[in-house]
């Protein structure tokens, strides 16, 4: 989680709050704002409500 400071480039898996299917996802790009311990703040998506499957550097894919 160290790669994870003010202005890193990231990946954000999220549930897709605009389908009807429960099951579908996407996949947005967002710049990190802040962090405190495992609460990431970035800047560029809407997802909230336990809606973040997953976070990826940018980088690293």
């Amino acid at each position: 989680m160290e790669k994870f400071e003010r202005g890193t480039k990231v990946l954000i898996v999220h549930k897709n709050g605009e389908s009807k299917d429960k099951h579908q996802v996407k996949v947005s790009a967002a710049e990190l704002i802040n962090r405190k311990g495992n609460l990431l703040i970035v800047k560029g998506i809407e997802a909230d409500n336990d809606s973040v499957i997953d976070v990826r550097l940018r980088d690293d894919l």
